[in-house]
């Protein structure tokens, strides 16, 4: 059984999940050694999606960087260069040194011949109620069996318009709480001021 949550604040998530992890989740060995792992998908609804910065002493976030990230995403660009100017350690998860094999803006704007953000921006101005405004980030072609250091957590994105506010849902594979869904993801989130995010 799914576990589901919601939330007004990244920061009231982050507290509960890590009270609620001891309870729900089990040790397993993981390739990066071994991690609390909940066994049942976990679904959190954020209502106030600006409020996306986890003020945590052991994430230590950088708003300036992930802003800079979330920038560097919506260009489209898969390189390393810009982004390790703002946090050097990504460059270790670069297979050849100079782009990333799972970078997000590149597969929402690029790696699939279309701007999948340009075409579900269209999409639900001319069909705000349309079910179909979806982007994909994870590709069987090249994830699937890959070695790769880089690979899609997050796999889908849903969009939808719901009373007037942008709503999306994101699809995750793998997340790490600290590092990942709390800590970096949450914060390019795209919707609107007064919509929610699911994941």
């Amino acid at each position: 059984m799914a576990i589901n949550l919601m939330f007004h604040d990244v920061n009231t998530a982050y507290t509960e999940l890590m009270h609620m992890a001891p309870h729900y989740a089990k040790w397993e060995e993981t390739r990066n050694g071994k991690a609390l792992v909940f066994q049942e998908p976990v679904i959190i609804t954020h209502t106030r999606p600006e409020h996306r910065v986890l003020f945590d002493p052991v994430r230590n976030a950088n708003p300036f960087f992930h802003y800079m990230e979330a920038l560097w995403m919506l260009s489209g660009d898969e390189g390393i260069k810009f982004p390790t100017q703002f946090a050097k350690n990504l460059g270790q998860y670069s297979d050849n040194g100079y782009s990333f094999h799972g970078a997000y803006g590149y597969r929402w704007r690029e790696a699939f011949k279309m701007d999948q953000i340009d075409a579900v921006i269209e999409m639900l101005k001319l069909d705000p109620t349309t079910r179909r405004a979806v982007i994909a980030m994870w590709n069987p072609d090249w994830d699937l069996n890959s070695e790769s250091l880089d690979l899609p957590c997050n796999t889908h994105l849903y969009f939808r318009v719901i009373e007037g506010s942008l709503n999306m849902t994101i699809c995750n594979r793998s997340n790490d709480l600290v590092w990942g869904m709390l800590g970096a993801n949450i914060v390019i989130c795209l919707s609107s001021k007064n919509g929610s995010r699911r994941v």
